[in-house]
């Protein structure tokens, strides 16, 4: 072995140390390179802003290493990085330096405008590969892969919001007892009814009812959201509705009381944005990235020495 592939086996062995979270990658989920590391302005400044973010003393240093850390920052960190570096690549793909590298990744934009079910897109598997793989090369004691909470980092990139009307006498009481319990039931229910990511925005007690604002993570021509939409709007039915009749009777109410007394319409489709709407529960991170050019590098290392 020469010394230059000795240099270069030394470098990578020394990355590798400090990233002993690496043994996680092989589980990360598979995904293709939509957000592979990129020259293009927009993109470096994506990669800056994630270094910086996540507390790094160098921000994206040399061709082989994302960032250079004193002190690793956690999980809970790490993830609210990777959502926020996401949501900045969704954007930059958009921008004309960028309009070669991350040609991938606008294609996929396009799709999504057109209807694509953004669950099933390359776009989605890529976010969750690059979340999962920066998370386990950057925080403190590696994150696995189990708990990454793939829907807050990679979010759709188009956001439908709506207003739904529920009826009943008692949700003053339940809305003051168990707010909190009440918004998690309502995403639960309104999660499972779309089949998509649905944030809750907030609950408000009405003359109607209880008024529910939120928010689904879908292309805004989904044709499986437009006939949910409609089934919603169409009927009065709220068996769909059990975990949110659990609370509304845990607290005062009678649960054969609740009703489904209309759906807004929903409003004009906007891009996601980059930190979600405030409302009575903690904001959670929206969208985030990754760094393959370490595992390509310590790869490509070992296998020299194997051959050495």
């Amino acid at each position: 072995m020469n010394g230059t592939l000795r240099l270069c086996l030394a470098v990578a062995l020394v990355l590798l140390a400090g990233q002993s979270a690496a043994m996680f990658w092989n589980s990360c989920p598979s995904g293709n390179a939509m957000y592979a590391r990129q020259t293009c302005t927009a993109y470096k400044a994506c990669e800056d802003k994630l270094c910086l973010c996540g507390g790094a003393t160098t921000a994206a240093a040399g061709a082989s290493n994302l960032c250079v850390y004193a002190d690793k920052p956690s999980c809970t960190m790490a993830a609210g990085c990777a959502a926020k570096f996401i949501a900045c690549v969704n954007a930059a793909s958009s921008d004309t330096s960028c309009a070669t590298d991350l040609a991938d990744l606008k294609a996929s934009q396009v799709a999504l405008a057109a209807g694509a079910v953004y669950n099933t897109t390359a776009e989605y598997s890529a976010c969750k590969h690059a979340a999962c793989v920066f998370m386990n090369q950057s925080a403190a004691d590696g994150c696995g892969t189990a708990g990454i909470p793939y829907m807050e980092i990679c979010p759709a990139p188009f956001t439908y919001t709506g207003s739904l009307t529920l009826g009943g006498a008692s949700w003053s009481g339940v809305v003051t007892a168990a707010q909190t319990g009440l918004i998690a039931a309502l995403e639960a229910d309104l999660t499972k009814r779309f089949g998509f990511g649905v944030k809750v925005h907030n609950v408000t007690v009405t003359a109607d009812g209880l008024t529910v604002v939120f928010t689904v993570k879908g292309s805004p021509n989904n044709a499986h959201i437009k006939a949910v939409i409609a089934e919603i709007a169409a009927s009065t039915d709220a068996a769909w509705l059990a975990s949110t009749k659990a609370i509304y009777a845990a607290n005062g109410g009678t649960a054969t009381d609740v009703t489904v007394k209309g759906l807004a319409t929903f409003v004009a489709p906007t891009p996601a944005p980059a930190t979600p709407t405030p409302g009575p529960t903690t904001a959670a991170p929206s969208s985030a990235s990754l760094a393959w050019s370490l595992v390509h590098v310590v790869l490509a290392a070992a296998a020299l020495l194997l051959v050495a």
